[in-house]
């Protein structure tokens, strides 16, 4: 198995002060780091399953819009999911689903995980032990899949599916104490918000799903850190947990965890 870039910081490590990747030279053995795997996963699942810790409810899409720094192009999607039930966005999807949601349908899920059957090895990019690109290449692959967002598209009549929240974390399952949240549309544009809870801010993000490989990329479309795109596999967004890829550029790259979290049960306590 080949090894991944160096570590480095997470995304918007600079509006989150004191965070830092965890040490990984006292791990002792595989069991040992399952089981702290496991534990830190659902030390996260418990502090998000009080109600009046989640975001992204109508009120909270009505309001963070136009409360955060303005970015029309950004919160364009965003700005007509007030319309949706109370926990539309917690919402899992699942594989069948995305057989009757799309415009086109694929035979068999691609999994993508990244660190086990995706690799950097000598600076190329391996999926299932074959070579598909350099390192640089699989990177503008990416940022290309990001950007394939038409901007003709009527955002008020486009549908969405929602892929769920999920808690961004280390690739041992340490928090960061920031989300992501995930709705695809039927011609396969990805918008969402990347949630800091330490400030209540959140970032619109926004990408595609690539119809032929099913890799799912997004970026930052405020303005800031135009450098960063976030890709998984569509198909891991089906999973409760499953592994992400974090482009810092075209020379650096990290494996994170995105960990699903479940549906809010109460609907008059969450985040105004």
């Amino acid at each position: 198995m080949g090894t991944r870039p160096s570590p480095g910081t997470p995304p918007i490590a600079n509006n989150r002060p004191g965070l830092t990747r965890p040490n990984t030279g006292d791990r002792v053995n595989i069991g040992q780091v399952n089981i702290n795997h496991q534990n830190n996963v659902n030390a996260i699942r418990n502090r998000w399953s009080y109600a009046d810790r989640r975001p992204f409810n109508p009120n909270w899409w009505a309001n963070h819009p136009t409360t955060l720094p303005a970015n029309v192009h950004g919160w364009r999607w965003h700005q007509h999911w007030g319309r949706y039930p109370y926990g539309w966005c917690w919402r899992p999807a699942t594989w069948a689903t995305f057989g009757t949601w799309f415009a086109w349908t694929w035979a068999t899920p691609m999994p993508y995980n990244y660190g086990t059957n995706v690799v950097y090895r000598d600076n190329y990019v391996y999926v299932n032990e074959q070579q598909v690109a350099t390192s640089e290449v699989f990177y503008q692959q990416a940022a290309t899949i990001a950007a394939q967002t038409p901007e003709e598209v009527n955002a008020e009549q486009t549908e969405w599916l929602p892929l769920g929240v999920f808690a961004i974390a280390g690739d041992d399952g340490v928090d960061t104490g920031m989300l992501v949240q995930l709705a695809v549309s039927k011609d396969g544009i990805i918008a969402g918000t990347f949630y800091n809870d330490a400030t209540d801010e959140g970032k619109p993000i926004e990408g595609s799903v690539d119809r032929e490989t099913q890799r799912a990329a997004w970026k930052f479309v405020d303005g800031s850190n135009n450098e960063i795109v976030m890709e998984t596999g569509i198909y891991n967004m089906t999973q409760e947990e499953a592994t992400a890829l974090v482009h810092f550029g075209p020379e650096r790259s990290e494996t994170w965890l995105m960990v699903r979290l479940p549906e809010p049960e109460a609907e008059d306590e969450a985040k105004p």
